[in-house]
């Protein structure tokens, strides 16, 4: 240990040691400990011999501040002590310090960073270590990522460490927004301007007027990184039902089949995208991203048609209505992403957009789908309107009517409703109900088809006979099916059941035979206990609870053909029944039973429904609506009566 600071003091006496007189003297000693490097002191004593000479009394001693007692290293901390000059300690600290400059990589996903390390404040030499193995000042070809280092004074031991981050420009993401035959790409991420190149040769990011086939563009930002080749199908003409199945087939082509080990514990990814608003251009994932493992041959398919179907729901047009609506809730827009994942361990790839499409609330049945003669034929050839009920159809004159035009054609932008009327004499009368302009592909309009919505009206000496309805484009060209009316005038007593039918449309069902409105009242009871001095007027039994179940029953009354008959399985398998009331529509169902349609007998037959109504607690009777200012008179309780 080193000697820091010694002092002496008498204590003024005389002392004899049997021999020689002297004088007693006591100090303390520091001393420097460099194992602990901590200061330690303790008493010491010393004489001065006075007789028969008197010797030299003790010496102190002081150590000079600029020897170095001894150093200590902890990480990249050197720590020097010194003597303070008092007995205590000094010290000089120094830090070994990284000081990184860095060059982000140029690219996303490129590796082009670097790091140049600069050392300060201990000597040199200095040895590198990096965590992923170089021992080198700067580092070159770096991809975006964390890269810890240690470096070592080799003079004094000392090491520092560093965490060095190298960033990168943003990812270039490209959306690929379609319709039927065109590709428009909205980039972001990156530096832009953008350049396109498409493997056909256009240098554009709009793509207009395409034929069906698959179409690849490079996408390059000013400097000058490229986007994951964006690939692109453009599909024949189509759309979807909700309640078909709506699949993504994914294949990893002849060469995995050839050798699976290319693509070690394949799997697929399918992302499902809707547009809850629709024309917002907002898709939302819907669920989660799906994922299955590929099969023996590289294959799988995904099943996509329950996820958007809960998306949407039948039309319910208003009371009455006379004007042209936009059956928004019917269909919706939707596009798929997909992505292969393999590797060890798996990893995504590329992720692949395809094709906004629009899928229609609505489905065939199990043959039709799978011989798919509708679409294929059927429907492009006859444009049909989305019901199936036949033509030729007798309505009366209150009877409120709906046909649901599809566009199916490319390039329409407008189209008019238009109505042909016969008369008595034999003589017509063609006129535009209405046009609607601002249309797209695929969209569903509403359209009023009955005698009053569509304003129509006796003439001068000669009455409506029947009608027809169609749509054509603004130069007449026709773009529906012709439906017929025919007038029946018989004053009787209508009910108007309003029903979904397979393919999204909302169809009439008029019952003019006799309607019987029945209740099924249920409820709970308890027995009274009754105390001395009960209430004779609370009776004997507690209704806890009364509820009825309205149940209107109605008949077609007209023998119905043959045609209109199987045209009512529609109404039988409708999920979504509503039944006029005055000014509203009220909610029900069909009470499901064995009914009798068709028969080889050549007779014709009437339908007999019992139409269910929600449950009643309380009971109110319909009330007017006025418009503001006018009197509102009072009513009784027949008001809305069902029968």
């Amino acid at each position: 240990m080193a000697s820091l600071f010694l002092y002496y003091e008498s204590d003024g006496q005389r002392y004899n040691d049997g021999s020689e007189d002297y004088a007693q003297f006591s100090g303390i000693l520091f001393q420097f400990n460099p194992l602990t490097r901590q200061v330690e002191s303790e008493e010491v004593y010393a004489r001065q011999y006075l007789t028969p000479v008197i010797g030299p009394p003790p010496v102190d001693i002081n150590l000079p501040t600029d020897v170095e007692l001894g150093r200590y290293v902890d990480g990249p901390l050197r720590t020097i002590y010194f003597h303070d000059g008092a007995g205590g300690l000094a010290f000089a600290l120094d830090t070994l310090t990284i000081t990184a400059q860095v060059v982000s990589a140029r690219c996303h996903g490129s590796s082009t960073g670097s790091i140049t390390l600069t050392v300060d404040g201990l000597p040199g030499p200095y040895s590198y270590s990096w965590a992923d193995g170089p021992t080198t000042t700067t580092r070159d070809n770096l991809p975006a990522g964390s890269y810890p280092v240690s470096v070592t004074s080799t003079d004094t031991g000392a090491v520092a460490t560093a965490v060095i981050l190298v960033g990168q420009n943003s990812r270039i993401d490209v959306l690929v927004r379609t319709t039927d035959d065109s590709i428009a790409l909205e980039v972001s991420g990156g530096v832009g301007p953008y350049t396109f190149l498409w493997d056909d040769g256009p240098t554009t990011a709009t793509r207009l007027g395409l034929a069906p086939g698959f179409y690849a563009c490079i996408v390059t930002d000013f400097l000058g990184c490229q986007a994951v080749t964006v690939t692109h199908e453009i599909e024949a003409y189509r759309y979807y039902f909700s309640q078909n199945p709506i699949q993504l087939f994914r294949d990893a082509g002849p060469a995995y089949r050839a050798d699976p080990t290319t693509k070690p514990n394949l799997s697929f990814r399918c992302e499902v995208y809707v547009e809850p608003e629709y024309l917002s251009g907002e898709f939302v994932l819907v669920g989660t991203v799906l994922e299955q493992p590929a099969d023996r041959a590289g294959r799988t398919t995904f099943q996509v048609q329950q996820l958007l179907d809960s998306f949407l729901s039948y039309h319910v047009p208003a009371v009455g209505q006379r004007t042209i609506t936009r059956a928004d809730s019917l269909f919706r827009r939707f596009t798929l992403k997909h992505a292969e994942v393999f590797g060890t361990p798996p990893l995504p790839g590329p992720i692949t957009p395809m094709s906004e499409n629009y899928v229609l609330k609505g489905g065939l049945d199990f043959y039709e789908q799978g011989v798919s003669t509708f679409l294929q034929g059927y429907q492009p050839a006859v444009l049909p309107f989305l019901t199936w009920q036949p033509n030729n159809k007798v309505v009366a004159l209150d009877q409120p009517e709906f046909l649901y035009h599809q566009v199916l054609t490319a390039g329409v932008t407008e189209f008019q409703l238009r109505v042909v009327v016969r008369y008595t004499d034999g003589t017509t009368q063609a006129r535009v109900v209405a046009s609607q302009a601002g249309v797209l592909r695929y969209e569903v309009y509403c359209l009023p088809a009955g005698f009053a919505q569509l304003g129509l009206a006796d003439a001068p000496g000669k009455q409506v006979v029947s009608w027809q309805v169609f749509v054509t484009d603004p130069d007449g060209v026709l773009l529906s099916e012709k439906r017929h009316y025919l007038l029946d005038r018989r004053p009787l007593r209508r009910h108007y059941l309003l029903f979904n039918t397979s393919l999204g449309g909302m169809a009439t069902f008029a019952a003019s035979g006799d309607a019987e409105y029945d209740v099924e009242v249920s409820g709970e009871e308890m027995e009274r206990s009754l105390p001395l001095g009960y209430d004779p007027l609370q009776g004997d039994t507690a209704v806890q609870q009364r509820q009825l179940r309205p149940v209107l029953k109605v008949a077609s009354g007209l023998q119905l053909d043959r045609a209109m008959l199987l045209h009512l399985q529609e109404l039988l398998l409708s999920t979504r029944v509503l039944l006029l009331n005055g000014p509203r529509w009220l909610a029900g169902h069909l009470k499901t039973s064995r009914t009798p349609l068709t028969g080889d007998a050549a007779k014709l037959r009437t339908l007999e429904l019992d139409f269910y109504l929600p449950r009643q607690q309380l009971f109110t009777p319909l009330l007017p609506v006025l418009p503001a200012g006018l009197p509102v008179p009072a009513v009784g309780p027949d008001a809305g009566a069902l029968c």
